[in-house]
Protein backbone atom coordinates (compact mmCIF):
# COMPACT_ATOMS: atom_id res chain seq x y z
CA UNK A 1 0.00 0.00 0.00
CA UNK A 2 2.76 2.41 0.54
CA UNK A 3 4.41 1.76 -2.56
CA UNK A 4 1.68 2.44 -4.57
CA UNK A 5 0.89 6.04 -2.52
CA UNK A 6 4.89 6.65 -3.25
CA UNK A 7 4.14 5.39 -7.09
CA UNK A 8 0.97 8.23 -7.14
CA UNK A 9 3.11 11.03 -5.72
CA UNK A 10 6.19 9.87 -8.24
CA UNK A 11 3.24 10.03 -11.28
CA UNK A 12 1.80 13.30 -10.00
CA UNK A 13 4.94 15.13 -10.02
CA UNK A 14 6.06 13.58 -13.02
CA UNK A 15 2.79 15.31 -14.57
CA UNK A 16 3.10 18.44 -13.13
CA UNK A 17 6.57 18.80 -14.54
CA UNK A 18 5.26 17.84 -17.91
CA UNK A 19 2.40 20.18 -17.71
CA UNK A 20 4.49 23.71 -16.52
CA UNK A 21 7.41 23.02 -19.04
CA UNK A 22 6.59 23.73 -22.51
CA UNK A 23 7.78 21.62 -25.30
CA UNK A 24 11.65 21.22 -26.03
CA UNK A 25 12.24 22.69 -29.06
CA UNK A 26 15.69 21.04 -29.49
CA UNK A 27 14.40 17.71 -26.88
CA UNK A 28 17.29 15.82 -26.05
CA UNK A 29 17.20 12.12 -25.47
CA UNK A 30 20.11 11.05 -23.38
CA UNK A 31 20.71 7.24 -22.96
CA UNK A 32 23.54 6.68 -19.85
CA UNK A 33 25.19 3.66 -17.98
CA UNK A 34 27.66 3.67 -15.07
CA UNK A 35 28.03 2.92 -11.37
CA UNK A 36 26.31 4.17 -8.37
CA UNK A 37 25.36 4.18 -5.06
CA UNK A 38 22.17 3.25 -4.02
CA UNK A 39 21.27 2.74 -8.33
CA UNK A 40 24.85 -0.06 -8.62
CA UNK A 41 24.85 -0.89 -12.05
CA UNK A 42 22.59 1.01 -13.83
CA UNK A 43 21.07 2.30 -17.20
CA UNK A 44 19.10 5.64 -16.89
CA UNK A 45 16.68 6.90 -19.73
CA UNK A 46 16.50 10.74 -19.46
CA UNK A 47 14.37 13.70 -21.44
CA UNK A 48 14.99 17.50 -21.55
CA UNK A 49 18.33 19.60 -22.36
CA UNK A 50 18.59 22.22 -19.24
CA UNK A 51 15.75 20.39 -17.23
CA UNK A 52 15.60 16.43 -17.80
CA UNK A 53 13.27 13.80 -16.23
CA UNK A 54 13.98 10.28 -16.12
CA UNK A 55 14.21 6.91 -14.91
CA UNK A 56 16.79 4.03 -13.79
CA UNK A 57 16.92 0.53 -12.93
CA UNK A 58 20.46 -0.78 -11.92
CA UNK A 59 21.32 -4.39 -10.67
CA UNK A 60 24.59 -5.83 -8.89
CA UNK A 61 25.02 -8.93 -11.20
CA UNK A 62 27.93 -10.64 -8.65
CA UNK A 63 27.10 -13.66 -6.07
CA UNK A 64 28.08 -12.17 -2.42
CA UNK A 65 29.69 -14.27 -0.09
CA UNK A 66 27.81 -17.41 -1.93
CA UNK A 67 24.63 -15.46 -1.36
CA UNK A 68 22.18 -16.31 -4.22
CA UNK A 69 20.49 -12.42 -3.93
CA UNK A 70 20.96 -10.24 -6.61
CA UNK A 71 20.30 -6.46 -5.70
CA UNK A 72 18.48 -4.31 -7.59
CA UNK A 73 17.45 -0.42 -8.01
CA UNK A 74 14.56 1.42 -10.18
CA UNK A 75 13.36 4.99 -9.79
CA UNK A 76 13.00 8.50 -11.30
CA UNK A 77 15.50 11.55 -11.40
CA UNK A 78 15.07 15.35 -11.98
CA UNK A 79 18.12 17.03 -12.90
CA UNK A 80 18.79 20.52 -13.56
CA UNK A 81 22.03 22.46 -15.41
CA UNK A 82 22.49 25.58 -13.93
CA UNK A 83 25.80 26.91 -14.52
CA UNK A 84 28.76 27.09 -16.84
CA UNK A 85 28.93 26.61 -20.22
CA UNK A 86 30.20 23.53 -22.78
CA UNK A 87 32.39 23.86 -25.97
CA UNK A 88 29.79 20.87 -27.40
CA UNK A 89 26.46 22.05 -26.21
CA UNK A 90 24.00 24.29 -25.25
CA UNK A 91 23.37 22.61 -21.79
CA UNK A 92 25.38 23.99 -18.88
CA UNK A 93 27.77 21.36 -17.57
CA UNK A 94 26.94 21.50 -13.76
CA UNK A 95 23.37 20.54 -12.15
CA UNK A 96 21.70 19.62 -9.47
CA UNK A 97 19.59 16.44 -9.09
CA UNK A 98 17.65 14.62 -7.23
CA UNK A 99 16.17 11.03 -7.36
CA UNK A 100 13.54 8.69 -5.40
CA UNK A 101 14.28 5.23 -5.85
CA UNK A 102 13.31 1.76 -4.41
CA UNK A 103 16.20 -0.25 -3.51
CA UNK A 104 16.70 -3.91 -2.62
CA UNK A 105 20.67 -3.52 -1.21
CA UNK A 106 21.79 -6.86 0.74
CA UNK A 107 25.59 -6.23 -0.12
CA UNK A 108 26.04 -2.50 1.09
CA UNK A 109 26.44 -2.40 4.88
CA UNK A 110 23.96 0.43 6.09
CA UNK A 111 21.86 0.65 3.42
CA UNK A 112 20.70 -3.09 3.30
CA UNK A 113 17.84 -2.04 6.10
CA UNK A 114 16.11 0.80 3.62
CA UNK A 115 13.61 0.19 0.49
CA UNK A 116 12.86 3.60 -0.34
CA UNK A 117 15.23 6.42 -0.89
CA UNK A 118 16.19 10.03 -1.65
CA UNK A 119 18.97 11.07 -3.29
CA UNK A 120 20.01 14.52 -3.72
CA UNK A 121 23.37 15.87 -5.86
CA UNK A 122 25.82 17.96 -7.42
CA UNK A 123 27.39 17.00 -10.44
CA UNK A 124 29.11 18.19 -13.87
CA UNK A 125 28.98 17.02 -17.16
CA UNK A 126 31.98 16.81 -19.21
CA UNK A 127 31.53 16.46 -22.70
CA UNK A 128 33.41 14.98 -25.26
CA UNK A 129 31.40 15.68 -28.46
CA UNK A 130 27.92 16.95 -28.89
CA UNK A 131 26.62 13.30 -28.55
CA UNK A 132 28.71 11.50 -25.76
CA UNK A 133 30.59 12.64 -22.56
CA UNK A 134 30.30 11.52 -18.23
CA UNK A 135 28.62 12.55 -15.40
CA UNK A 136 30.06 12.74 -12.13
CA UNK A 137 28.06 13.44 -8.98
CA UNK A 138 28.08 13.27 -5.48
CA UNK A 139 25.30 13.57 -2.91
CA UNK A 140 23.28 11.76 0.02
CA UNK A 141 21.36 9.13 0.43
CA UNK A 142 18.15 10.02 2.88
CA UNK A 143 16.07 7.34 3.41
CA UNK A 144 12.72 7.63 2.99
CA UNK A 145 11.12 4.00 4.59
CA UNK A 146 11.45 2.49 8.18
CA UNK A 147 14.33 -0.16 8.51
CA UNK A 148 13.05 -3.74 7.90
CA UNK A 149 12.50 -3.53 11.60
CA UNK A 150 9.57 -1.52 11.28
CA UNK A 151 11.82 1.45 12.73
CA UNK A 152 12.84 4.86 11.16
CA UNK A 153 15.95 5.96 12.16
CA UNK A 154 17.34 8.97 10.48
CA UNK A 155 20.13 8.48 8.53
CA UNK A 156 22.99 10.98 6.37
CA UNK A 157 24.66 8.61 4.12
CA UNK A 158 26.92 9.49 1.16
CA UNK A 159 26.12 8.98 -2.58
CA UNK A 160 27.19 9.14 -6.07
CA UNK A 161 27.68 8.22 -9.23
CA UNK A 162 29.78 7.80 -12.43
CA UNK A 163 28.37 7.55 -15.71
CA UNK A 164 29.03 7.58 -19.61
CA UNK A 165 26.02 9.05 -21.73
CA UNK A 166 25.08 9.14 -25.20
CA UNK A 167 22.45 12.03 -26.46
CA UNK A 168 19.91 10.42 -29.28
Amino acid sequence: MKLATLLSKIILVTSIIFSVNPGYSQGKIELSGGIGLPELFNLKLKYGQNTQIGVFTGFYPFKWYGDNVTDWSFGIEIMHHFIGNSKYVAEAPWYLSGSIGYHDLSVINHYENYNISFCPRIGRTINFSERIGTNLDIGLFLPLSPSKDNSYHFRLLPSGSISFLIRL
